[in-house]
């Protein structure tokens, strides 16, 4: 493949939009791409600001990350500690498909 199309492909691979995927317990929701910047980012961030917080709500952060509305408008701030609070208390296989689930789409 010519560089200029592995270049267009890659630039059009739709990076950033919500998909929708179904949680057992939660039904349909969202999730969104994260680019290698804004992970970058946020988990430097995320050490600075939050300390151990940070590490001990490593599956609500990444949760956080991705769930989003329809429109990649993200639910929860994963800056945000009684965010990761609260999704920290949710059970773990359901972070977990959030997580995967974005993943899967292309994280």
């Amino acid at each position: 493949m010519p560089a200029a199309d592995i270049r267009a492909a890659i630039l059009n691979d739709g990076a950033g939009e919500a998909r929708k995927v179904t949680v057992a317990r939660w039904g349909d929701v969202y999730v969104r791409d994260i680019n290698g910047d804004e992970f970058d980012r946020y988990t430097r961030e995320a050490k600075e600001a939050l300390g151990d917080l940070a590490e001990t709500h490593q599956y609500a952060f990444a949760a956080a990350l991705v769930l989003c509305d329809e429109n990649g408008n993200r639910v929860f701030d994963p800056m945000n500690p009684e965010d990761l609070a609260l999704l920290g208390k949710r059970r773990k296989r359901d972070l977990e498909a959030l997580v995967s689930a974005g993943a899967e789409t292309g994280n």
